[in-house]
């Protein structure tokens, strides 16, 4: 049986729009157009739909609305490291860079000593166990083994977020480059630290035990099921994903480019952009 490693780390609020650029998956050179639908986790589940295509180096993700038409997208280049977003309906874009990446990413390491210091919290401590059933079954022409991971979080009382939080997540996952230029099994746990409840700005120190391999396939069917609970809260909710077709199609240089005739704006992601700038 292996040894459960304990990775500590202060994990601060703010992180939660990076979608990092430790990029493993340059050297894939296969082209890859992923298909996936997901429900969303509400009493009565809606459902929507995305396409990520993969280029060697290049991601691009698309969010579809209910009727197939792309109406945001993201793409990604894990060389340059720099990141386009794009809202088709109002034909805008917004870029960002490594060294704009990277300045949040110090700027929220440093320590805050202004009036509204984010508070000290207290402690997470999040057990992840993943077991590969050894089960086996051919899924869209790849063979996809079944999963299971376990989840576990345990807070303090004093913590930003003190809840308990149960995750089972059964699913099939194949081999296949990673989706992001995020490094496989990484898991931001930023979320875990925020007040939301009375705004505060918080930071937790969480702790990480992990049992069993990390699974870093492409999840090609998963049920996703969560309790939360504390003094205040009982919840229960369910999510699917499933990838309904893959394609390894020769993808065009121009699905990784901005669109002719689009606007350098961003709405409300350049604002976030303006914000974050203000603070180095």
């Amino acid at each position: 049986m292996k040894r459960a490693t304990i990775v500590s780390t202060s994990i601060f609020v703010g992180l939660l729009i990076l979608g990092g650029f430790a990029c493993n998956a340059a050297g894939q050179e296969n082209n890859w157009t992923i298909k996936q639908r997901f429900s969303t986790p509400y009493d009565k589940p809606n459902y929507y739909s995305s396409v990520t295509y993969i280029k060697g180096a290049q991601r691009r993700h698309d969010t579809l609305d209910k009727s197939g038409n792309v109406i945001y997208s993201t793409i990604y280049n894990c060389d340059s490291q720099q990141q386009i977003n794009l809202d088709h309906r109002a034909r805008i874009y917004t870029l960002f860079s490594r060294n704009w990446f990277a300045g949040v990413r110090s700027a929220a390491q440093q320590p805050d000593t202004s009036p509204d210091a984010r508070r000290t919290g207290g402690k997470q401590h999040i057990s992840i166990t993943t077991v590969d059933t050894g089960e086996r079954k051919q899924v869209l022409g790849h063979t996809a083994r079944h999963v299971i991971i376990t989840r576990k979080i345990s807070s303090a009382s004093n913590a930003c977020r003190p809840h308990d939080e149960n995750t089972e997540i059964e699913g099939w996952y194949i081999d296949a480059p990673s989706q992001s230029c995020e490094k496989p099994g990484n898991y931001n746990y930023a979320y875990l630290t925020v007040g939301f409840g009375n705004g505060e700005n918080c930071a937790d120190q969480i702790e990480i035990e992990k049992h069993g391999d990390m699974e870093t396939g492409l999840p090609v069917a998963i049920i996703t099921s969560t309790h939360t609970h504390s003094a205040s809260v009982d919840n229960t909710t369910r999510q699917t994903q499933e990838v309904t077709e893959i394609s390894h199609a020769p993808l065009d240089q121009s699905v990784f480019e901005i669109p002719a005739g689009y606007a350098e704006d961003g709405g409300i992601l350049a604002w976030l952009h303006r914000l974050f700038a203000r603070g180095h």
